[in-house]
């Protein structure tokens, strides 16, 4: 047994150490210590593949390193390594920040107690260690990454971690939600690999009980893991026990402290989710850059010579075969110099200026879009020859500008070789024109206002006929409008449009011209694509509406260019029968029956079918009781509710127990109690010595009525466990062996400490010793027994003085090999302890009256002989 127990520990920590030792080593190949910034992919590969892993850095995405993405620098690249089954997550508390506004994203309907379908993560998500593109959203509280037979978390948050449905779900705020009462939830992915996040944002959601509101945002970090809680307001509940915290399968769970199935309330803080990963390995590289610049004069006159200065890089080549960063050169015409250049790291990188040369001074040419124009108009002066401009009066080389007088421009030109100047005049006429319609877009028929601005003494307009400088416009189709005006020397024209948008035709009218009061009247509407309704300000092509009295609707119907008409309907009514619905008792014990009785009308329609003035019912829960009446052609219905108390009785209590113990059961919600055994009060104390059934009745009181209610409840009795207890012998001699045994339990406790079935004891004083122990059965209950073992001295070797004169043994006690001798003839048997005959011999005059025997077995045996018609014995120890 021992054996067997070191090696299955061998065997374990043989495992335990592979597993180590497979963690130890969870580095990675494949990342080289430099890169250039155009070098190309290159995959990184874990040196084991036992667990679960995935990197993180600049750069890398899934397993993949672009030195492109991650740009010039000094990146550290990271592999994670876990394992599903021992998966760890720190909780953090952090500032809240959440990533964007909660109405930005898709939205997702959802009603009472309902999962969405499979919505994409946009990204791998490791959470405990297992990888998820998908997810789903329930309606109470929580996301979670498998669809578990469509648990939707009903009806408040669970302790956990919890076996049971839903799991392998992150929950901000898992309790009894109704989204379909409100509010909105939204998710949508942002940012660019291997950076993303997904976003999910509840605003407004409320409880089941409609109040209060939740608003929190939960964010999915690409490549790290990471998993944040933003709550904006999470106000606690009456009633609502939520849960905040992150689960596996039902083995793991990380809620928030004070949050695991409680009633709590929080506002505007985040809390965080970080995995913590069985094993870490991170390794560094650099990026090199791959550009690098050129300083230097790019234009010179001719005959000047300029040194161009490449930087940024370690070596270089010029197109002039100069291995210098500087080169000096003295072009006679525009030249292009080019560089390539090599880093520490053997990045190359290019580079190109060049160098314009010019012949002398700069010539200028100027180019004139006009040389007279009226007051307002512009132009535009552009000069040439030279490489920079500076105009008199404000102008811009090559934009144009508005004159204001008659005036000469002049311009200075430059190159590397000095300056050259140029002139030209404008001459500006007074006059310029402009016009405005306030509105520009007008329905057909309405009305916009022309104004024309001017220096001019004299108006004219087209197509309307008008000399005014403003005038009022109802274009019914949309029209061009020109304005035509001089002050005797300049003239000059503007014009405006006005665009004149159709206006629809509407159509309305009732399903019904003539109703009962209070009945529903469709109002239907044609001609346009949006409408307004007065009275009520509703909105659609088709409503419902229940006048009481004779009512006047107007409709106002409006195109897509918002443009609207007005139609009217008239609806006449019939006064509908006002009924009086009473009960002779709103408030009953269930069964227990009920009046009900109705006036105010010709006939009767009862919710069960009957036509009587009075109606006797029989609830057994709380109910609605509708009756219609009817007078004149018109109804009207009218309800009552009946309510139905019904008494909450309930038993608890240890109902499994052991023989010979006792348990109290106790009754709650209920004023008085009465249990099969004639005992009236709350709590009952037994001691069943069989499986019992004990009933109670009660009766209940609430609002003046008293209930009866019942329940009852079955004592398991488990029976104790029957011990049997023996020993191998029940007399020994001290310092000797002896095995004392058990049975009828599953485990069992000595006085010894030893927790075996079978113990063997050595005891060392001449005593009585008791052996005690307790058994456990599988049930869990307990017994006791004992056994007594007298412990003799047994030191005596000559124990019957017959036997010491008539035989001698020796050594006694032996190893199993002694000496027998007598001074006669005498018939000798050797008998073991259980009486058991093992050899027999002579000891006569041939073996000189003695005998050596050898390798007897540890044990007691008796030497036993007769000699002259008187029997002896003596007693021998064999010890090993």
């Amino acid at each position: 047994m021992i054996k067997r127990i070191i090696n299955y520990m061998l065997i374990a920590l043989s495992f335990l150490f592979m597993q180590i030792n497979s963690i130890a080593q969870c580095t990675f190949t494949g990342l080289n210590t430099s890169y250039c910034t155009n070098a190309a992919s290159v995959a990184l590969t874990p040196s084991v593949n036992n667990f679960t892993q995935y990197y993180v850095g600049n750069g890398v995405i899934n397993s993949v390193f672009t030195p492109s993405v991650a740009g010039p620098g000094t990146h550290t690249i990271s592999l994670n390594t876990c394992s599903s089954t021992s998966t760890s997550y720190t909780i953090t508390s952090g500032t809240y920040s959440p990533a964007l506004a909660f109405t930005v994203g898709t939205p997702v309907s959802l009603g009472d107690d309902q999962l969405s379908s499979n919505l994409p993560i946009g990204f791998t998500f490791n959470f405990f260690c297992t990888a998820y593109t998908d997810f789903y959203i329930s309606s109470n509280g929580f996301i979670t990454f498998s669809f578990n037979n469509g648990a939707n978390g009903c009806c408040s948050g669970l302790s956990i971690p919890n076996t049971g449905p839903p799991n392998n779900l992150i929950a901000y705020c898992w309790t009894d939600m109704h989204p379909g009462n409100g509010g909105s939830i939204t998710y949508t992915t942002i940012g660019t690999a291997p950076n993303r996040r997904l976003v999910v944002s509840l605003n407004n959601v409320p409880y089941y009980s409609n109040t209060p509101y939740v608003t929190c945002q939960t964010i999915l970090y690409e490549s790290t893991g990471v998993i944040e809680i933003h709550s904006f307001n999470q106000t606690s509940g009456t009633g609502h026990t939520k849960t905040m915290g992150i689960e596996d399968a039902g083995t793991f769970g990380f809620p928030v402290t004070g949050r695991n199935a409680s009633q709590w309330g929080t506002s505007t803080e985040m809390y965080r989710w970080t995995p913590v990963p069985t094993c870490i390995s991170t390794q560094t590289t650099i990026v090199a850059p791959s550009s690098i610049s050129v300083t230097g004069l790019s234009a010179i006159c001719n005959g000047a010579s300029t040194q161009l200065t490449a930087n940024g890089n370690t070596t270089y080549t010029w197109s002039t075969n100069s291995n210098s960063s500087s080169i000096s050169v003295s072009p006679t015409s525009n030249t292009t110099y080019s560089v390539a250049a090599t880093n520490s790291f053997g990045c190359v990188a290019n580079a190109a200026v060049t160098v314009t040369v010019f012949p002398g001074a700069p010539t200028l040419a100027i180019t004139s879009s006009t040389n007279a124009v009226c007051l307002g108009r512009t132009v535009t002066l552009t000069a040439t020859g030279a490489t920079g401009y500076t105009w008199t009066g404000g102008v811009t080389n090559g934009s144009t500008f508005t004159p204001t007088i008659t005036s000469t421009y002049v311009v200075t030109g430059t190159n590397a070789c000095g300056t050259g100047t140029a002139a030209t005049s404008i001459t500006v006429a007074p006059l310029s024109v402009s016009v405005l319609a306030n509105p520009t877009v007008v329905c057909a028929g309405s009305t916009a206002t022309l104004s024309a601005a001017s220096a001019a003494t004299s108006y004219s307009w087209f197509p309307v006929s008008a000399n005014a400088s403003s005038l009022i416009v109802s274009p019914l189709v949309s029209t061009i409008f020109t304005v035509s005006a001089s002050d005797g020397t300049c003239s000059g024209n503007a014009t405006v449009a006005v665009n004149a948008n159709p206006v629809p035709i509407v159509v309305a009218s009732p399903s019904i011209s003539t109703v009962c009061s209070g009945v529903p009247v469709a109002l239907n509407a044609s001609g346009a694509i949006s409408y307004t309704w007065t009275p009520g300000n509703l909105n659609g092509s088709a409503i419902t509406v229940t006048p009481n009295a004779p009512t006047g609707y107007q409709v106002i119907g409006s195109n897509s260019l918002g443009c609207s008409a007005i139609a009217n309907v008239v609806v006449i009514t019939n006064a509908s029968p006002t009924l009086n619905l009473t009960a002779d008792n709103s408030l009953i014990c269930a069964g227990n029956p009920v009046n009900l009785t109705v006036s105010g009308a010709s006939t009767y329609t009862w919710d069960n079918g009957s036509n009587t003035t009075s109606l006797s019912v029989n609830p057994m829960v709380t109910t609605v009781y509708t009756v219609t009446g009817e007078s004149n052609g018109c109804a009207s219905s009218q309800a009552i509710v009946i309510s139905v108390f019904i008494p909450t009785l309930a038993i608890s209590g240890n109902t499994s127990i052991c023989n010979g113990q006792s348990t109290t059961l106790t009754a709650l919600g209920a004023n008085t109690y009465a249990w099969n055994n004639g005992v009236t009060s709350a709590a009952i104390q037994i001691s069943p010595v069989t499986n019992t059934i004990y009933s109670l009745t009660a009766l209940t009181s609430s609002s003046g009525i008293n209930c009866p209610s019942s329940a009852s409840v079955q004592v398991i009795v488990k029976a104790v466990p029957s011990l049997t207890a023996s020993a191998t012998r029940t007399s020994m001699c001290r310092n000797e062996n002896n095995v004392l045994t058990v049975a009828g339990a599953n485990t069992y406790s000595w006085n010894t400490g030893a927790n075996t079935s079978s113990i063997t004891i050595t005891p060392s004083l001449v005593t009585n010793i008791t052996y005690s122990l307790i058994g456990t059965g599988s049930n869990g209950c307990t017994n006791t027994t004992s056994i007594l073992i007298r412990v003799n001295s047994c030191t005596g070797i000559d124990q019957l003085t017959k036997s010491k004169e008539l035989i001698s043994v020796y050594p006694n006690p032996n190893n199993g090999s002694f000496e027998i001798k007598s001074e006669s003839d005498l018939q000798i048997s050797i008998v073991n302890e259980l009486g058991q005959l093992v050899r027999t011999f002579e000891l006569k005059a041939e073996n000189q009256f003695k005998i050596q025997l050898n390798e007897l077995p540890t044990g007691i045996y008796f030497v036993m002989g007769k000699k002259d018609n008187q029997s002896f014995a003596q007693k021998i120890i064999v010890q090993k």
